[in-house]
């Protein structure tokens, strides 16, 4: 279901989620909840923190580790072209307003 202005908008951002999202993000708070040392010494985490810092950052990456896999999960939809990966593009998803009509030079949409 790939839009008509750019065909591959699904495959770049699909990547750039997997990416930023998935690799970035993801990968880099399991390390910092499995071992902080390392975190450290790749520049994940931060070096001089207060224990009661590092607390909260745990619980936070503990957080992340948790809901951040969807991301892998939506850039492969993506990339793949599985309509469920659409639900928040707006293209043929019937919760964004898409174009119906034109009449008199006003644009008129709907829900489809």
């Amino acid at each position: 279901m790939p839009s008509d202005i750019f065909p591959y908008a699904n495959i770049i951002v699909g990547i750039l989620i997997f990416v930023i999202g998935f690799i970035i993000h993801w990968l880099g708070q399991l390390i910092s909840l499995i071992n902080w040392d390392l975190a450290v010494k790749i520049g994940v985490a931060e070096k001089n923190i207060l224990p009661e810092f590092k607390v909260y950052e745990l619980g936070i990456a503990a957080a992340d580790v948790l809901l951040g896999w969807i991301y892998g999960i939506a850039a492969v939809g993506l990339i793949l072209d599985i309509p469920l990966a659409y639900k928040g593009l707006g293209t043929k998803s019937p919760y964004i307003y898409q174009y119906v009509n034109q009449c008199d030079g006003k644009c008129y949409c709907d829900l489809v």
